[in-house]
């Protein structure tokens, strides 16, 4: 009658230690992917994945605002980030590092408009740092949780 009672006592504390393990914060991966002094004037905004679904390319892509001349865009840079890829048969952003994998984007329809909103496991991050001479430092980074190993 002990060792029936040992062994529920052991398959809790199990399950307790395993509920805790995944609510750790799992770590990250962060790359700088621009790193560009610009005039007060200018700022960077709208950061996200570009996807060419026909050609399987996916880049990151932010805008540059002249906020003087009326709010217009001034430029869009694009960018390439190794180890992203689009999956046509999920119709995902994948992001790989070594042998693991996540998921960084699912695409999204409205109307007749596609996007590929970023999910929580992948970010891009755009940030002013202080100004130096006269121009401001602008980040725009591209940070993910830790990748699932692969299956």
């Amino acid at each position: 009658m002990n060792a029936p009672l040992r062994i529920q006592k052991t398959l809790i504390a199990l399950s307790i230690a395993a509920a805790c393990a995944s609510a750790l914060p799992a770590s990250a991966e962060t790359l700088v992917i621009r790193h560009q002094s610009l005039p007060p004037q200018l700022q960077v905004t709208g950061a996200k994945f570009d996807v060419d679904e026909r050609t399987g390319l996916v880049r990151l892509t932010f805008d540059v605002f002249d906020f003087t001349w009326e709010g217009n865009i001034v430029r869009s840079e694009s960018i390439d980030v190794p180890g992203l890829r689009f999956d046509r048969a999920r119709r995902e952003v994948l992001y790989e590092s070594g042998s693991s994998v996540v998921t960084c984007a699912r695409r999204k329809k409205f109307l007749w408009g596609t996007s590929y909103p970023a999910t929580d496991a992948c970010k891009i991050l755009v940030r002013s740092t202080a100004e130096s001479t006269g121009m401001k430092d602008w980040v725009v980074e591209f940070v993910t949780k830790e990748p699932a190993k692969a299956a």
